[in-house]
């Protein structure tokens, strides 16, 4: 049995289900990191399940693009007479150089007649907390941008959605989300502040900023199509499954 310090650990760097869009091009990744680093596979196949489990891409060879194994997903593989719904399935099988030499990744996937696109930008964050601003006198970073803290703060906030039975394509209103995106946004550049730089006051905005979101997320309600016909029918909170009103307008 080899000895597991010998095993090159990896990750996959999946911030949630993929989003599949129907009658759309698209490309779909996997990026792989081991030590903060990405890591080629030197191939590998992926297929793709509807949720009976029939592929729509079965073994299908990758592509290895900027170290990372990706798939063009063409518009006639999902056409619009797929019907949009959760328990779709992406599995990855990519070999490496070392050991293991072969690693296989399945993630979930919903298939959507939209995909979910997050409303917050640089300029937010820059709104709200002015140090954070690189043009800013007293700027306390020398970072050229804050996304890759934007798109965890919006991974996660899918995957708490996806983890309530909910579908995020169906929100029709995703500016609902803007100010619990910037506060947990906030909270991860804090809390990362604080690691790095050892301040008291960065660890105390970094819990204000996470509460707050906290705070936020448990009182949003936003619009929704949830029968995928183009029109907003009604209003939903993250937290459970109620919905608020059955036609366009109604409010909480």
């Amino acid at each position: 049995m080899p000895d597991a310090a010998t095993i090159t650990r990896r990750s996959a760097r999946l911030l949630g289900p993929y989003q599949l869009l129907r009658a759309q091009t698209q490309t779909i990744t996997c990026p792989m990191v081991v030590s903060g680093a990405l890591v080629a596979p030197t191939g590998g196949t992926v297929s793709i399940y509807r949720p009976d489990g029939t592929a729509v891409v079965d073994g299908a060879s990758v592509t290895v693009t900027g170290s990372i194994a990706t798939y063009p997903v063409s518009a006639a593989l999902l056409p619009a007479t797929e019907t949009p719904g959760t328990r779709w399935l992406v599995a990855w099988t990519l070999t490496f150089a070392a050991a293991p030499t072969t690693e296989v990744i399945e993630q979930t996937a919903s298939l959507c007649r939209r995909a979910f696109y997050p409303t917050l930008t640089d300029d937010a964050l820059y709104r709200r907390i002015r140090i954070l601003d690189p043009s800013y006198e007293g700027c306390i970073h020398s970072l050229a941008t804050f996304q890759d803290k934007i798109d965890e703060a919006v991974g996660i906030m899918l995957s708490r959605l996806h983890a309530a039975g909910q579908r995020p394509e169906q929100i029709v209103e995703p500016s609902a989300f803007q100010q619990a995106a910037l506060n947990l946004t906030l909270a991860l550049i804090f809390e990362d502040f604080t690691f790095t730089l050892e301040g008291e006051t960065y660890a105390t905005a970094a819990e204000r900023y996470r509460a707050e979101y906290e705070s936020l997320w448990g009182s949003l309600s936003y619009a929704v199509d949830r029968d995928d016909d183009g029109k907003t029918d009604g209003r939903r909170r993250p937290r459970g499954s109620i919905w608020l009103g059955g036609m366009p307008g109604l409010t909480s």
